[in-house]
């Protein structure tokens, strides 16, 4: 027998010729995907909010908190496998995309780290002297952008585990006097025939 919310769905989009002749028939995929209301894994360790998550390719997850650490998973272990202490909130966290031993994290209290995984430590960090709200590497791992809460965006490129500034740009609103808009998001890609780096850049109202 046909699920009830599968048949509403096909009645909801089912319709007359008559009445629509203009628009075109509506098409049902073969398979509707239902969301399980329970999940497949709870994991716990934080004190506090999570503030984001980073997935790695092979299956691990990062999650940084205001409880002023960083935690690492491997899906389908519930035991939290390490800890990265910090002296703050961490708002953003991210694996690099070519070498997973190495992580890059943004907090509160200005700092973007670079941390190696093995090492269980900082390998390299600049101060940025703002709060730090968004944070993406390039697709090849060379590099990487951080946003933050003043509206600036600062690019790095990365060599190894140490990373240097190669320039900064202000996004400011259209008011003259605007103080900047809050980067809430920063998504890095290329187009890799044309070498051109393009970004995009999401705000808070």
């Amino acid at each position: 027998k046909e699920d009830s919310a599968v048949s509403k769905l096909k009645h909801d989009l089912s319709f007359s010729p008559k009445k629509c002749s203009s628009q075109s028939p509506a098409v049902l995929p073969s398979k509707i995907l239902k969301i399980e209301e329970s999940p497949l894994q709870e994991l716990y360790g934080h004190s506090s909010d999570v503030m984001d998550l980073a997935w790695s390719d092979s299956d691990m997850l990062l999650s940084s908190s205001m409880d002023k650490t960083v935690r690492m998973w491997k899906v389908g272990c519930n035991r939290c496998l390490k800890v990265f202490h910090h002296k703050d909130y961490v708002t953003c966290i991210q694996f690099n995309p070519v070498d997973e031993n190495y992580f890059i994290s943004g907090s509160i209290d200005g700092k973007v780290r670079v941390w190696g995984v093995h090492e269980e430590r900082v390998v390299d960090w600049a101060d940025i002297r703002d709060v730090i709200s968004a944070i993406s590497y390039q697709p090849d791992g060379k590099g990487f952008v951080v946003g933050s809460l003043s509206g600036t965006c600062r690019f790095y490129v990365a060599s190894g585990k140490q990373f240097q500034l190669e320039t900064k740009i202000r996004v400011n609103e259209k008011k003259k006097r605007s103080a900047g808009n809050k980067i809430t998001g920063i998504q890095v890609f290329f187009l890799k025939f044309f070498t051109v780096k393009c970004f995009e850049f999401y705000f808070l109202n």
